[in-house]
């Protein structure tokens, strides 16, 4: 409900303010496309994702010889979970006919209608529900890849039962954001390999994802050239020249979602490798009904959208909790 009971105070200034902020909420924008995620339509609810790997290794053959085997794997299965958010907006006849009224001469006013709002809501579910996939990422409370793994932890390969690992192992730290911390999850990406013990096409197209508190700090790592926090004579590992000389660019991203209790948390993201392995399953986005009900001169509009996060693999991204806690 807006202003029922309180019709009185729509012409009040401190009312029109509250107005005022609906655009100016973070549910105002779309922020779950910047993590590197990927839209897709789900056929059935529940459905079972996977993908298979490339052929393994050739197989040395003397001359005259059968043929060495070869095999493609196909990834552990990973269970899509869609949930379905909702959302009703209730206002008067009364809300409508003093809002309209607004005009700039009078107020300050970004929203003239009620119903312009009704959307918000789910529009930041959307985003919020991106944001857990990674800073919920460490276990297994929102989303359980294949295997039943979390999405950072160590991965088991198919071909032959060894582990590797997208984020810092036991016996380490979880490293805070820094260039040398930044410099190891690049390279340990570089040495992420498929299910067939192929190792994967070096990482090129690096996002990474921090919370509001760490944007300046992780501006300074990947645009430092000397540093950042210490005079050294070489170029920084992380710095513009060294990355464009590797062939890297990295995009910092930062996502409001991330609570400020993980503040520290940090997570790099290959846009290359997330165009095949990250989505956002979504059986119908934010939408309106498509009639408004009265009952009792109350109108009431519902909204809902009805989708789910989910890593078909993990090979995309690297996560660290950045608390410096050993593992």
């Amino acid at each position: 409900m807006t202003t029922t009971g309180r019709l009185a105070q729509v012409v009040d200034a401190a009312v029109r303010a509250i107005y005022n902020t609906s655009m100016d909420d973070i549910s105002s924008k779309t922020f779950w496309k910047s993590l590197g995620m990927t839209q897709f339509d789900p056929q059935v609810p529940e459905e079972q994702l996977t993908h298979f790997s490339g052929p393994g290794l050739a197989t040395l053959t003397v001359e005259g010889n059968q043929f060495g085997a070869n095999e493609i794997y196909q990834s552990y299965p990973v269970t899509l979970k869609l949930r379905k958010y909702t959302s009703e907006l209730a206002y008067t006849k009364e809300d409508l006919h003093w809002i309209q009224k607004a005009s700039e001469d009078r107020r300050v006013m970004k929203l003239k209608s009620l119903v312009g709002n009704a959307l918000n809501p789910l529009v930041h579910q959307m985003n919020l529900d991106g944001s857990k996939l990674f800073h919920l990422g460490h276990g297994t409370t929102f989303f359980t890849g294949g295997n039943s793994e979390a999405l950072f932890a160590s991965h088991t390969l198919r071909m032959d039962a060894s582990t590797q690992s997208n984020k810092f192992n036991t016996g380490e730290t979880e490293e805070a954001l820094s260039a040398a911390s930044l410099d190891k999850a690049i390279q340990r990406m570089n040495r992420l390999k498929n299910h067939n013990g192929i190792q994967l096409l070096p990482v090129s197209n690096l996002k990474l994802i921090v919370s509001s508190e760490k944007q300046s700090e992780a501006h300074r790592v990947v645009k430092s050239e000397y540093g950042p926090n210490s005079a050294n004579l070489g170029l920084s590992s992380t710095g513009p020249s060294l990355l464009a000389a590797q062939g890297l660019s990295i995009e910092v991203v930062v996502d409001p979602n991330i609570p400020s209790a993980r503040k520290e948390q940090w997570v790099l993201v290959d846009a290359n490798r997330a165009s095949e392995m990250l989505f956002q399953a979504v059986a119908w986005g934010p939408e309106l009904a498509t009639e408004t009900q009265v009952r009792k001169g109350t109108y009431t509009v519902d909204a809902d959208a009805y989708f789910g996060p989910v890593a078909v693999a993990w090979q995309f991204g690297f996560g660290s909790l950045g608390t410096g806690a050993t593992i």
